[in-house]
């Protein structure tokens, strides 16, 4: 379809062709006309009347190449006159203006002629007279040939096609795809200006025959589009050669080979119906999942098979070999083993802090670390549910005190204060450590330590060596 400006173009390159052979033959007239004067003298008066009467009656060119008007065959430029090698220069150039045109309304009528004779052309079902609708649901192919049966026949194993036309490569069986993603609609414009929509991609692996009978090695095509209103799947040669592959077509077949340097035969397709094409075997399902157990072969420790149950307790899987709760296990005759360091370190609340410390002091009450542990699950004789636990760090003599509530804790240091200068250093307690606990960090308590000169360390939660104390008191720790 020509656009306005090609119009617009034809219709003055017309124009100036007629106002230029106009001018020709106008030229023809006067250069015989010269002619005929120079030989004036030569000629008796009556060829110059029979000249005479010749321009009236009007020149014609008998040449074949030439057959226009204005003058002789003796005295034509074009190939076979008289004149064929005297041509002058503005002659030549018109004659060259006028080749270029005929040659490039011949290039078009070939083009023409063309595409009035494809045989596929992508994306609507029917023969030549069809008229496609767009909610038309099997719109694939536009059928010029004898292959309407097989558009219209479509089955959900749908063949595969070697297509150079595709610019990606397109499948419409959503069960052979391999990681697959839905995607926005993503609009294909084809040849004959119908759109159809792609809504999912991933991957899709095909296995191509060779020309000796065997089978090539697994392809995997990347990015494979799912347009489920087309009938076959199209691999593009394009994307192909975007990975390095090369194509060769001879002799019916179309022979893939893999990229350089290795250039190994990849696959053949034949030639069937005037198409490179597979059937859909040529294209691989994906394998279900496979699921594995492991059977033992031979007795096992009691370690092995602690590791292997993700660590249980040593005495729990032993109970469940005897009684038969598990199969195809044989613990053998070794002693169990009581010990799992990634047990430890796995169910370890932080890392282990030093065994022995670096730290030392010279004198009682220059630090004192305290604790409270409670509630007790039952309370004691007297009514008492916590225990508030003081340790020196000179001495590592620790004293325990019980109270009935948390609140009692300011009240129980004061009485172990007391005792501690009492007995030991009439200076007190230098520096106190504790956690972060409410009854430690109030306000009353924290306001008397600030007025005796009392440095209060607040440690981490859970750190030693009072917690450790506690864990050793109770009967079951948690």
């Amino acid at each position: 379809m020509l656009s306005s400006d090609d119009l617009m173009w034809h219709l003055v390159k017309e124009a100036n062709t007629i106002k230029l052979e106009a001018s020709v033959n106008k030229a023809h007239t006067a250069l015989t006309t010269a002619h005929a004067k120079s030989n004036r003298g030569s000629l008796d008066k009556g060829k110059g009347r029979d000249r005479k009467r010749a321009k009236k009656s009007g020149l014609h060119c008998s040449n074949p190449n030439c057959k226009m008007k204005g003058h002789t065959t003796e005295n034509c430029f074009t190939k076979g006159g008289g004149k064929e090698h005297q041509a002058p220069e503005w002659w030549k150039q018109k004659q060259e203006a006028k080749a270029k045109e005929t040659k490039k309304e011949s290039t078009n009528a070939a083009a023409e002629s063309s595409s009035k004779h494809k045989n596929h052309a992508y994306i609507v079902v029917g023969p030549t007279d069809f008229v496609p609708h767009n909610e038309d649901p099997s719109a694939a192919l536009v059928i010029t040939s004898g292959h309407n049966h097989e558009a219209f026949g479509v089955s959900p194993s749908t063949d595969l096609i070697v297509d150079c036309g595709a610019s990606s490569h397109f499948s419409p069986d959503k069960s052979k795809f391999i990681n697959f993603e839905a995607i926005s609609p993503e609009p294909i414009h084809t040849a004959d200006g119908h759109t159809f929509s792609t809504i999912g991609s991933g991957d899709l692996i095909v296995t191509l025959p060779t020309k000796d009978g065997e089978t090539g090695p697994p392809i995997m095509l990347k990015r494979m589009y799912y347009a489920p209103q087309m009938v076959f799947t199209l691999v593009s040669v394009a994307c192909l050669d975007k990975a390095g592959c090369s194509l060769t077509i001879e002799d019916g077949e179309c022979v893939i080979h893999s990229p350089r340097p290795y250039h190994t035969v990849l696959g053949s397709v034949p030639r069937v119906d005037n198409l490179y094409r597979l059937s859909s075997s040529a294209i691989h399902a994906p394998e279900p999942p496979k699921h594995y157990a492991n059977v033992t072969d031979g007795p096992i420790s009691i370690n092995e098979f602690h590791r292997r149950m993700r660590h249980a307790n040593f005495r729990t899987l032993c109970e469940m070999v005897r009684q038969g709760a598990v199969e195809g296990i044989e613990l053998d005759s070794l002693p169990a083993s009581s010990f799992c360091e990634a047990c430890v370190q796995g169910k370890a609340h932080h890392k282990a802090f030093p065994k022995v410390s670096e730290t030392t002091h010279s004198r009682y009450g220059e630090k004192v670390v305290t604790d409270l542990w409670g509630p007790a699950p039952v309370q004691s004789l007297g009514g008492h549910s916590y225990i508030h636990m003081l340790e020196d760090l000179f001495s590592r003599k620790p004293r325990v005190l019980f109270l009935k509530a948390k609140s009692e804790a300011f009240e129980s240091y004061k009485q172990y204060e007391a005792w501690l200068k009492t007995h030991h250093n009439p200076d007190g307690i230098v520096c106190l450590g504790s956690d972060r606990g409410g009854e430690f960090i109030d306000g009353e308590f924290a306001t008397y330590l600030l007025n005796v000169g009392t440095a209060h360390n607040l440690n981490i939660h859970d750190s030693p060596p009072v917690k450790r104390h506690h864990r050793t008191a109770q009967p079951n720790p948690n």
